[in-house]
């Protein structure tokens, strides 16, 4: 598991490279702007990932959790900018969080 929480210095292109990653924790308890440099432009190419958590990561959107349609488990805390309609994507999901969350 990759964990990445309240970290200013990783952006889209410190992750570019992780196309293989397979759990990434951007989480953060305290804080409602975890990552504010990884956006969906990095997201959506991490489609191996079976494992994510998020928490007040705002540049994060429908548009690239929808093509994580490998995940399995996902924890979503203040992120106001993900929908149902992404997660209708995500056939393979079968545990889904949103309110509070531990580990990966």
């Amino acid at each position: 598991v990759l964990r990445l929480h309240l970290n200013d210095g990783i952006t889209d292109d410190s992750l570019s490279c992780l196309v293989k990653l397979q759990a990434l924790n951007l989480g953060c308890f305290y804080q409602e702007a975890s990552n504010p440099m990884i956006t969906d432009k990095s997201i959506e190419q991490l489609t191996n990932l079976t494992k994510f958590v998020m928490s007040g990561n705002p540049p994060i959107t429908d548009n690239s959790v929808s093509s994580l349609t490998n995940l399995t488990k996902l924890r979503l805390r203040e992120n106001r900018r993900i929908t149902d309609q992404s997660l209708r994507e995500l056939t393979k999901l079968r545990e889904l969080n949103l309110e509070s969350f531990t580990e990966v």
